[in-house]
């Protein structure tokens, strides 16, 4: 079954950049244009030097010491004034399943994303969960 993209379904995407890895961005981003139109890209975490998140195409690079709260913060209120219909996160940190369980309970989408040792609370508490791709090398 082919699945299609619905232009008027807005998307958020908003990644955790301290569990996942900015080489998943493609990836990530592509997963979201199947479900509708990407409005937001976002990867939160430690942008040093070092974060290769801040060169990644398609993906603003917010910086932040806790990364997992600001996201949180921009979910609920993205959740609480309807401008998005899904939102993705993209994490393998358990402390998100709360953030997933809230959002359902507004109505929206929670589409989890992440590795394959990712915590099971998080992915039972998201609408749908898939996994993150391997990485080459």
């Amino acid at each position: 079954m082919t699945q299609t993209t619905n232009i008027h379904h807005r998307v958020a995407i908003m990644v955790d950049g301290d569990t996942i890895v900015p080489e998943h961005s493609a990836w990530i981003l592509q997963e979201g244009q199947r479900l509708g139109q990407i409005a937001l890209a976002r990867t939160y975490g430690d942008m040093s030097a070092k974060s290769g998140w801040r060169d990644a195409d398609g993906v603003e690079a917010v910086h932040s010491d806790a990364a997992m709260l600001l996201i949180a913060i921009d979910a609920v209120e993205f959740a609480l004034t309807d401008v998005f219909d899904t939102i993705i996160l993209a994490t393998d940190a358990r402390d998100m399943s709360h953030l997933a369980r809230r959002l359902r309970g507004y109505g929206m989408q929670v589409v989890g994303l992440g590795g394959p040792d990712g915590p099971s609370a998080f992915r039972d508490m998201c609408t749908v969960f898939k996994q993150l791709p391997a990485q080459a090398g």
